[in-house]
């Protein structure tokens, strides 16, 4: 996952929102959780962990420290993690190796 095109993705999502002035501070914010997930699968996340079954693991351990648990009880949080992970489901090559890797 390349973190600075994820990073230069989001601020780029944001940039027609912060120029509207029509928006609240609140649908500002929904405009930036509505756009990691997209921002995310474009920058790599589909394709973490996907070398063997060692990446598997340290790619998990690794997320897991990054985030907090009560991170997970936020419904926006929550909707980015199911949003991405439908987007990876959805690319086939991301399939195939999954696949590979979990039987090999």
């Amino acid at each position: 996952m390349d973190v600075p095109d994820e990073m230069n993705c989001l601020q780029r999502s944001l940039v027609d929102a912060m120029n509207d002035p029509s928006l609240s501070c609140d649908q500002i914010k929904q405009r930036a959780f509505d756009s990691h997930p997209d921002c995310y699968v474009s920058s790599g996340f589909c394709e973490l962990g996907l070398q063997s079954r060692y990446d598997v693991l340290r790619d998990i351990i690794a997320l897991t420290l990054t985030y907090e648990m009560r991170d997970f009880r936020d419904q926006n949080a929550l909707r980015q993690i199911v949003s991405t992970g439908m987007k990876c489901a959805t690319n086939f090559d991301f399939m195939v190796r999954l696949f590979l890797v979990v039987v090999t």
